[in-house]
C-alpha cells in the first residue's frame, strides 16, 4: 500500500485526536457540537485506512465502499473530512516536510544516490516516488 506499520501507527496517533474530537461536516450537524465518534461507521483507524487506500491505489471508489462496508455518501464524507484532518496532521508533523539540500556537496550526494538506484535520472535534486497508474485494467468492470 505504500505505508508501513510504524508510519501508520504514528499517523494514527495524531489522526485519532482530530477524528474523535471534531464533527463531520454536514448541513444538519452543528460544527461546534459534541462529536458522536461511537456512532460513526468507521473509527479513526478505519478512516485513515480508507484515506491511504484512496491516495495510494487506483482502486475504484465503489470497491473501497465494498471493502470498508460503507455507502457512497459516507465514503465521500469521510474522504473529505479525513483529508482535512490528514492535512492538519501532516502540517504539524515534524518528519512530514521537504528539506532541500543546503550545500552543493549535499545536493551532489543526493543526486548520486538517486542515480545509483535509477540510472536514467541524472542531476536530480529530488524526485517523488509512488505514482500509481492502472496497468492491464479490463474495460469490463464486472
Amino acid at each position: 500500500m505504500g505505508v508501513n506499520v510504524n508510519t501508520f501507527d504514528d499517523l494514527l496517533e495524531r489522526f485519532t485526536v482530530r477524528w474523535n474530537f471534531t464533527t463531520i461536516d454536514r448541513a444538519d450537524v452543528n460544527p461546534y457540537g459534541e462529536p458522536q465518534a461511537v456512532r460513526r461507521s468507521l473509527d479513526a483507524a478505519g478512516c485513515l485506512g480508507l484515506l491511504l487506500h484512496w491516495l495510494c491505489s487506483t482502486m475504484a471508489a465503489y470497491t473501497l465502499q465494498q471493502l470498508f462496508g460503507i455507502t457512497r455518501a459516507v465514503c465521500s464524507r469521510y474522504l473529505t473530512t479525513g483529508l482535512q484532518h490528514l492535512l492538519v496532521v501532516l502540517n504539524d508533523h515534524p518528519q512530514a516536510r521537504f528539506i532541500w539540500s543546503t550545500t552543493e556537496s549535499k545536493a551532489r550526494r543526493h543526486s548520486m544516490a538517486i542515480k545509483k538506484k535509477f540510472l536514467r535520472l541524472t542531476k536530480c535534486n529530488g524526485f517523488s516516488d509512488g505514482l500509481n497508474l492502472p496497468v492491464l485494467v479490463s474495460g469490463n468492470e464486472e
